[in-house]
């Protein structure tokens, strides 16, 4: 059997850890041995030594007391790391530097990168993370890239030339949303899909069946939201105000932290999916949370986190599945999109046949390129 290196994120980030298990999960299915690549860019997720990871607890656990942020990311901490250990498998290597992946590249048959941002030059400064680019891999390696997601809808010059030089190593290329088609269409002379984001790539009944018993048994609203915006704080407004139901939200801002919401502190990878699975609406402005959404035929409205005009904008994702899924009405993106009735009612026939075509093929692009002998 042969054997692949998959280089990915799978840091404590709900969308992360999920789509790293669902690209080694596909991988796998198709025949491979999957290990993920131990490397992480993300010091909070680096394994420094027993010593230096007792040291950082004790840091957090102090700040703990005075801010709810470190006491909330403590309380995830322990699920997502229980994650990982049943879920992902490693490489026994822990490539703690760039430097160490290039003077010894571990030893694969096939070395796949994807997916979530690993692409987006604005999360490492301005610069392309040229370990996500397969660079470190021997030329004598098959190199594919499933669903990397560049994330904005623009970089610069610098980045575009360095990107092309990277890229044209690739024996297989897609990209997650179609503004990052757009930009590689632009700067290479290479053949460049778009593909499905590796959790979708599971189908709605896997996901079920290891979620577990439903976890709050009542009727409710669930918020997963990053951005702060004033319109985003009125649509939830709005939303009870028309439906009354109870509002359940894992907090990751200053908002909901403050907020009278039912705030759940714990919750890991798989209980992120439950709660969407049971929630009788879901308000996002997450790709993740939109995707589960959509795959498990749960009703959603998906709000705007930064403004169209944005450089920084992280927009093209979320336009990208759906209109893939045929759902742009779901679309919040100003005051002016406010429903005049809040619709718990969502046709999801379209949208699933769109997603099971697209399944459909997309594993056979990702079968067909692992299969492909160099």
């Amino acid at each position: 059997m042969k054997k692949v290196g998959l280089v990915t994120c799978y840091m404590d980030n709900y969308g992360a850890c999920l789509q790293a298990y669902a690209l080694q999960k596909s991988i796998n299915k198709a025949g491979f041995h999957c290990e993920i690549i131990k490397y992480t860019p993300i010091k909070s997720s680096k394994d420094y030594g027993f010593l230096i990871n007792v040291g950082i607890w004790l840091r957090n656990h102090l700040k703990s007391f005075n801010n709810v942020v470190y006491k909330y990311d403590n309380y995830r901490h322990a699920r997502f790391k229980s994650f990982r250990k049943k879920y992902l498998c490693f490489s026994k290597e822990n490539y703690l530097s760039e430097k160490k992946l290039y003077l010894s590249p571990p030893d694969y048959d096939i070395f796949v990168t994807g997916s979530d941002q690993i692409w987006n030059p604005n999360l490492y400064d301005g610069k392309n993370n040229r370990v996500y680019f397969l660079d470190f891999v021997p030329d004598d390696k098959k190199r594919i890239a499933y669903a990397p997601s560049i994330g904005i809808s623009s970089i610069s010059k610098e980045c575009a030339l360095d990107m092309k030089k990277l890229i044209s190593k690739f024996d297989f290329v897609s990209i997650r949303e179609s503004d990052g088609k757009r930009i590689i269409d632009e700067i290479c002379d290479c053949e460049c899909r778009v593909v499905l984001d590796p959790t979708l790539l599971i189908s709605k009944e896997e996901w079920e069946s290891i979620i577990g018993e439903r976890i709050i048994h009542d009727n409710y609203i669930l918020l997963y939201l990053f951005g702060d915006r004033e319109y985003t704080k009125e649509f939830v407004q709005y939303v009870y105000n028309q439906l009354g139901l109870k509002v359940v939200t894992i907090p990751f801002n200053k908002r909901e932290y403050e907020s009278e919401y039912y705030k759940i502190k714990k919750a890991g990878p798989l209980d992120f999916v439950n709660l969407i699975k049971y929630a009788s609406l879901v308000i996002t402005d997450s790709f993740h949370a939109t995707a589960f959404s959509i795959n498990l035929n749960v009703p959603f409205y998906t709000l705007l986190r930064n403004d169209i005009n944005d450089k920084n904008n992280m927009n093209s994702r979320i336009y990208s599945i759906l209109n893939i899924c045929g759902l742009e009405q779901r679309m919040i993106a100003s005051k002016d999109d406010f429903p005049v009735k809040i619709s718990l009612d969502l046709d999801f026939t379209l949208s699933n046949h769109n997603i099971i075509e697209k399944r459909q093929n997309d594993v056979f692009f990702l079968n067909n390129a692992l299969e492909n002998v160099k």
